[in-house]
């Protein structure tokens, strides 16, 4: 490449790439900063210029190693950005640029801590970003490279179950490529025969190599209210898999279970789990993601 043709002639230089090339609003791409440097760094700084319409927030660590580059050995700060537009059409990230010192290898007074300024800037790069499809609903936009929803705590087929004894649901979001506060809020849909208290929200965020991991759980306190059968309709969540360029659909299967009367026969009061906060109203609406 060009780069790599110029480097022997330079002691420092900067690369930039995004990853995918194109995408949609709302989706995260990958924007990477490489700033090699043949001597020592006694100091520096990388700015990257805001641009509107557009999220960019450092992801994970800076990660330092050694590379070559036309025959000649080069320092590597790689710096990775979650870059994720929040309009349609060429979106451009002007160039970034290093303003910092570096130590003089063939000054003999560099030990007493001479330097000399060094400047570089990385090429601007651009993306097309495309709007979410026109038939999309009114669904909330999810467009990631994996995504799953799930639920823990239902009984086992030989635990008993009985009225005003609570099941302790947790209903877990992860989606890889979102930030936790992109995704949805969840909720149960309103059952026969039981009264659903949702706990508070709990969320946030992990790396996995360029990507953002988003994570959203929901804890629900489910309290039968009379003996019989209990059914927890199915739970689905339509999504927009970036890699394929396909709709999917994360789906929650429908449980049903046996609920016993209470023991002693009489009608028990429903036991509230207390992280359930007393203020909290009964889920009696739909869920947030669609069922």
């Amino acid at each position: 490449s060009s780069a790599e043709a110029a480097a022997p002639n330079r002691d420092v230089f900067m690369e930039a790439r995004v990853e995918p090339q194109q995408g949609y609003i709302g989706e995260q791409f990958s924007y990477v900063l490489k700033l090699f440097y043949a001597n020592a760094l006694s100091g520096g700084a990388i700015n990257v210029p805001n641009v509107a319409g557009v999220e960019l927030n450092q992801v994970g660590k800076d990660l330092g190693y050694d590379t070559e580059r036309g025959g000649r050995t080069y320092h590597v700060l790689e710096r990775r950005y979650a870059l994720v537009p929040q309009q349609a059409g060429q979106v451009g990230i002007p160039a970034a640029s290093f303003q910092g010192n570096a130590v003089d290898p063939n000054d003999p007074n560099s030990f007493f801590g001479a330097t000399d300024n060094v400047a570089a800037s990385a090429p601007a790069v651009s993306i097309e970003v495309q709007a979410a499809p026109s038939d999309w609903g009114k669904n909330a936009w999810l467009p990631a490279r994996d995504l799953t929803l799930t639920l823990d705590g239902w009984p086992a087929a030989q635990q008993q179950v009985r009225v005003g004894q609570p099941l302790n649901l947790t209903m877990t979001l992860q989606a890889t490529g979102l930030s936790d506060d992109a995704l949805p809020a969840l909720s149960l849909s309103s059952l026969d025969g039981a009264t659903v208290y949702p706990d508070k929200p709990v969320t946030h965020n992990q790396v996995d190599g360029h990507w953002t991991v988003g994570q959203r759980e929901q804890a629900f306190a489910v309290v039968p209210e009379r003996p019989g059968t209990l059914t927890i309709p199915a739970t689905t969540l339509k999504w927009w898999n970036v890699l394929t360029d396909k709709m999917e659909v994360a789906q929650i299967p429908a449980r049903s279970i046996t609920v016993l009367p209470a023991i002693g026969g009489g009608t028990a009061q429903p036991v509230v789990p207390a992280s359930t906060s007393s203020a909290a109203a009964a889920v009696n609406t739909p869920a947030s993601v669609p069922a």
